[in-house]
């Protein structure tokens, strides 16, 4: 299958480009995503630490010309500062004993774009399972401060 590449602008105006997920092909079993301001999924495979992906976006979003490495907290930490939403999803080889689910990391919910509330309903609709209709990981929605995230109703429209 080949390789999407979404286009995003830096915080110069300028382009660069990252490999993307179409929205149809989201899944929550995916490893992690990176949901961008303009609601683009930007995915951690399998076999890619989160921030390894993450540290490739902000170093281009920052325009550095030497690469500056954050741990994966760190990193997601700023990214959800500029406005993205982060996703860590379940990983092959995580222990399921200790990861209980996966978790969004994002900002108020006054501060999301509508193209990010329609990208968090696709990743909600991709955890209904296909022959058990129930729930396939339990997420949760957390602000970057670590406290317990509820969705409200937003001019009539329920993110429930």
């Amino acid at each position: 299958m080949e390789q999407k590449l979404g286009t995003f602008i830096n915080k110069n105006g300028g382009t660069f480009t990252m490999p993307i997920v179409e929205k149809e092909d989201v899944s929550v079993l995916e490893g992690g995503y990176l949901i961008t301001k303009d609601g683009q999924f930007i995915p951690v495979k399998d076999g890619q630490d989160h921030d390894k992906v993450f540290n490739e976006y902000l170093n281009k979003y920052e325009c550095r010309e030497t690469p500056v490495h954050y741990d994966t907290a760190k990193a997601f930490t700023i990214l959800v500062n500029y406005g993205n939403i982060v996703y860590m999803g379940r990983k092959m080889g995580d222990n399921l004993n200790t990861i209980e689910g996966a978790y969004i990391v994002l900002m108020p919910y006054e501060d999301l774009t509508e193209e990010q509330e329609e990208a968090i309903d696709i990743l909600k609709k991709s955890n209904v399972g296909k022959v058990f209709k129930g729930e396939i990981v339990p997420l949760t929605f957390i602000h970057l401060d670590s406290t317990m995230y509820e969705f409200k109703e937003k001019e009539g429209k329920s993110l429930h």
